[in-house]
């Protein structure tokens, strides 16, 4: 007879299933939606059978014309959601473009043993990437040559050989908690250089001691004589166990490499005018745009970086400048308290004809907002207008009590300053 104690364990573990289950399919049905996913056969004549392969479409892909970067990612029946969930993350908040993924799945494991334990299987998978994998993808979808591959163990030497033996495949190398850092691969990178820029992320969990020593061997090597054109990175996984590290390295890898992708920003006032000002800016946008097939306009994040440093330096000039220059209200988005903040630094030189034009624009777009209206009512009694400023307290006021924004005293002493 089964024990209660067994019972509710059983309960908690098929109510976690089910809650399991509820949000894969939550998932699956939003992304489905949202972007383009699809599962190809490709009938390999150079491994003589049939190999699965995933595709995943970027939200923009549909409405462009241009050509996108893709990352292929080896072992894709484990993996392939990995690259998907960083590429949407990582582009929502600008740290890299959208990208094509492409999971390369395994048949089996006895069949990922024979692909990648054999000089002979190995060459024959890198030509069926290079040759059908490459072909199906790039006749069917728009595609530039920045190719980032991922893999783990077995497939992390494999694209360690593959960078060695045929690194024109590929521009950036991921590589998770491989096991033959061994002497002749080091040997053939330390006397390597690379036609074209390479980068190689690799990393290795502290449990997996079997690998440790040729792994701190391989990056020593790496240190003492690094080829030419390659840049590369490696990450000792603390905290992380031998099925854990695709995670980080996917992760850290898209992350690193496209380091030079996120919005340009300034630590202060000085470094912009260091740097080269305004001008310096214009460039990097134009190499930018180039670079990574997207607008050369100055992207909205610096705008706000260089509005914030030329105010916190409080250079009138520059910042009149910059507002005119930057086109910043008319087509980017502005959260209300910037309203405040522009507003607050117009008031501040003086000049309230331009703080009235920006805060009624403000108005317009955050009626709800308690701070914008408080703000205006600074701006209506720097002019004289006590009357519109004690209507615009009032109606901050009103929106505090109703909506909890906070600074109510403020307001209410704001309004006192110009009752009669």
């Amino acid at each position: 007879m089964m024990s209660s104690t067994k019972l509710s364990s059983n309960k908690k573990l098929r109510r976690i299933m089910k809650l399991k289950i509820v949000l894969f399919m939550v998932l699956s049905t939003s992304l489905a939606f949202s972007q383009t996913f699809k599962t190809v056969q490709i009938d390999s004549e150079i491994l003589d059978k049939t190999r699965e392969i995933q595709i995943f479409l970027p939200k923009g892909y549909a409405s462009s014309i241009k050509e996108y970067p893709t990352l292929y990612v080896l072992d894709g029946q484990q993996y392939f959601y990995y690259g998907v969930g960083f590429q949407q993350a990582f582009n929502w908040r600008d740290r890299a473009p959208e990208f094509i993924v492409v999971g390369i799945n395994t048949t089996n494991w006895s069949q990922r043993r024979i692909d990648f334990k054999s000089k002979k299987y190995e060459l024959k998978f890198r030509n069926f990437i290079a040759h059908e994998v490459f072909k199906y993808v790039n006749q069917n979808y728009r595609t530039n040559n920045d190719r980032m591959v991922f893999g783990w163990e077995d497939t992390g030497d494999f694209i360690l050989h593959t960078l060695v033996d045929k690194p024109e495949l590929f521009s950036a190398y991921f590589v998770a908690s491989a096991n033959k850092w061994n002497r002749g691969i080091l040997d053939q990178f330390t006397s390597k250089s690379f036609k074209q820029e390479k980068y190689l992320y690799f990393g290795l969990s502290a449990s997996e001691t079997w690998s440790t020593r040729n792994f701190n061997a391989f990056s020593k090597a790496l240190k003492e004589k690094t080829p030419n054109n390659l840049t590369w990175e490696s990450n000792a996984l603390l905290n992380e166990d031998h099925w854990s590290t695709p995670y980080q390295i996917i992760y850290n890898g898209i992350k690193n490499y496209y380091k030079s992708y996120v919005p340009l920003k300034f630590s202060s006032y000085k470094a912009y005018k260091d740097a080269g000002g305004y001008q310096y800016v214009v460039d990097f946008y134009k190499k930018y745009g180039q670079k990574y097939g997207v607008s050369s306009d100055i992207h909205f994040r610096t705008k706000i970086n260089l509005l914030r440093i030329a105010m916190r330096a409080d250079e009138y000039k520059e910042f009149t400048f910059l507002i005119a220059e930057l086109d910043y209200f008319l087509i980017d988005y502005i959260r209300d308290f910037r309203y405040v903040n522009y507003g607050e630094f117009y008031l501040k030189h003086g000049n309230t004809a331009a703080a009235f034009k920006l805060l009624q624009k403000g108005i317009k777009d955050y009626a709800w907002s308690a701070r914008v209206l408080n703000c205006s009512g600074d701006v209506y009694k720097a002019m004289g207008d006590f009357k519109n400023a004690r209507l615009m307290y009032q109606k901050a006021i009103k929106l505090t009590k109703e909506y909890s924004q906070g600074s109510l005293k403020k307001y209410q002493q704001n309004l006192s300053s110009v009752q009669n």
